[in-house]
């Protein structure tokens, strides 16, 4: 009996797949990774930002131990580790005790001697700096990218993808420039990115018709069920939870070099409003980004009447190092909140969407998000973007196998040639839904336990009260946030 390798040739090859197109939406850390990850596994890669780099964005900007292991596998974990400040501790102050009713700042709760615990080596780097040079290498090794550039899905399938896209600031009024058709899209648009797009096909606007004379109601209520047809991935957890907020104080600012913070540490100040995280930035600037209860959850419902920087500086006051300081003139820290900080805020942060449609997926913060505590955040986002890439390796791999003709005499019988429809039919969303269940939900849920425990005084005072005598009860938590999985190298296969 002779076997002999037999191909379908309605069936596009691996290679063919490889050369159709997958389009990456958004240029942060996840974005990038995913593009830079798929092109070194060989596919057609284009990315779309939105916005001009470099560019500020709402951030802790710590990438931790398992982030810069996760970018070792795609060969950029060096370069990185090279423009960032080396993170190696934790450095927590934790507000337990009341001040005097006279108090300046009313009943503020003010830290004891604070925590101090190491973390595995992380970094410290500006997201205008680290974005910056992803999107550089991306575009180095030959991915497709359009900046500044967005881009709106149409519909979506198991078989394709439609989006419309344009350049920013070049169209007029609502047109798009193009319509093109994609193998797969890959949503890493962040907190506040916009990729839902309305279908103007003649097949979409004959079903609009048809709505509308089947309603025949108030008008207001036809364009509402017209606009139910955009394409969208539903929130299954809208958001809800602590607002983002994030400044730095610049390095040519005396304050900056004042500031008591060595480079290495990471500082969090725990109170019930919420917390504030500080980190040094290469070349002396200082990164401060806080979560703030929203209004009703806080534990001393009044505060949330006060602006963000008047809060974030209430839950400052308590740390011990700038009691020191002065509060007004040239180094006072709590006028310059106030008065010349450059705040970046960021909607409700814990949220959930469904994790794609057909061959659209979504990954990082687009998909979901929990605060993280020492550089997390980032990590997630790199991890998931690599992850996704992988998957639409496989998916490609495992659809376009290549069926055996069994020979035997004059009698040919051809067995597992998949149809062109089969392999049509990738429910990437599908496959990525499983993969991301295991991805990172223990380490999620670690953060997510930790940050919302901490806003209880009772907690912060066991808290500090175990650690203060035997750090190594950070040990769990500290080697479990920094235990990633683990990706193979890619880091030769540049194309």
């Amino acid at each position: 009996m002779n076997r002999t390798p037999q191909t379908n040739p309605q069936v596009p090859s691996e290679q063919s797949l490889r050369d159709s197109r997958v389009l990456v939406v958004g240029g942060g850390v996840s974005g990038c990774a995913a593009a830079i990850r798929l092109r070194h596994l060989g596919f057609n890669v284009t990315l779309m930002e939105r916005a001009n780099f470099p560019r500020e964005k709402i951030c802790g900007c710590c990438l931790g131990a398992a982030g810069l292991s996760a970018l070792d596998a795609i060969g950029l974990g060096d370069a990185v580790r090279q423009l960032g400040v080396a993170t190696t501790t934790f450095v927590g102050y934790l507000q337990t005790t009341r001040q005097s009713e006279s108090s300046e700042f009313e009943t503020n709760r003010v830290c004891r001697s604070p925590v101090e615990f190491p973390v595995s080596p992380g970094v410290a780097i500006a997201r205008s700096v680290l974005d910056s040079f992803l999107v550089a290498e991306a575009a180095r090794i030959g991915v497709d990218v359009r900046q500044p550039h967005e881009a709106q899905i149409v519909r979506s399938d198991s078989r394709s993808v439609v989006v419309r896209h344009r350049p920013v600031g070049s169209h007029d009024g609502d047109s798009w420039v193009t319509t093109d058709q994609y193998a797969a899209v890959i949503l890493a648009t962040g907190l506040t990115g916009v990729f839902q797009g309305k279908d103007t096909s003649d097949a979409a606007e004959a079903k609009r018709r048809v709505v509308a004379q089947e309603v025949k109601r108030h008008s207001d209520e036809e364009e509402s069920q017209s606009q139910s047809l955009r394409w969208d991935l539903p929130w299954v957890e809208s958001p809800h939870g602590p607002l983002g907020i994030a400044t730095h104080v610049p390095a040519s600012h005396p304050l900056a070099a004042a500031w008591p913070i060595r480079d290495g540490q990471i500082q969090m100040v725990c109170g019930d409003d919420g917390y504030v995280g500080l980190v040094r930035l290469p070349g002396g600037s200082v990164d401060l980004a806080a979560a703030l209860q929203s209004r009703g959850k806080s534990a001393r419902p009044g505060i949330t009447r006060r602006s963000p920087s008047e809060r974030i500086a209430l839950l400052l006051q308590s740390h011990p190092d700038l009691r020191d300081m002065p509060s007004e003139g040239e180094l006072g820290w709590r006028q310059w909140l106030q008065d010349d900080a450059v705040w970046m805020t960021a909607p409700p942060l814990r949220r959930q969407r469904h994790v794609g449609q057909g061959r659209v997926v979504a990954i990082g913060d687009c998909v979901r998000y929990v605060e993280p505590l020492t550089g997390e955040g980032m990590t997630w986002g790199i991890e998931s973007g690599i992850a996704v890439a992988d998957l639409w390796q496989q998916a490609i791999h495992d659809q376009a196998g290549v069926g055996d003709v069994v020979a035997s005499d004059a009698v040919a019988v051809q067995t597992s040639i998949p149809s062109a429809e089969h392999f049509d039919r990738i429910d990437y969303a599908a496959a990525w839904q499983k993969r991301l269940a295991t991805l990172q939900t223990k380490r999620r849920v670690i953060c997510g336990l930790v940050t919302s425990g901490l806003r209880y005084r009772a907690i912060r005072r066991i808290t500090h009260a175990g650690l203060s005598h035997a750090e190594w009860l950070a040990k769990p938590f500290t080697q479990g946030v920094a235990s990633g999985p683990h990706f193979e190298s890619t880091r030769q296969a540049d194309h």
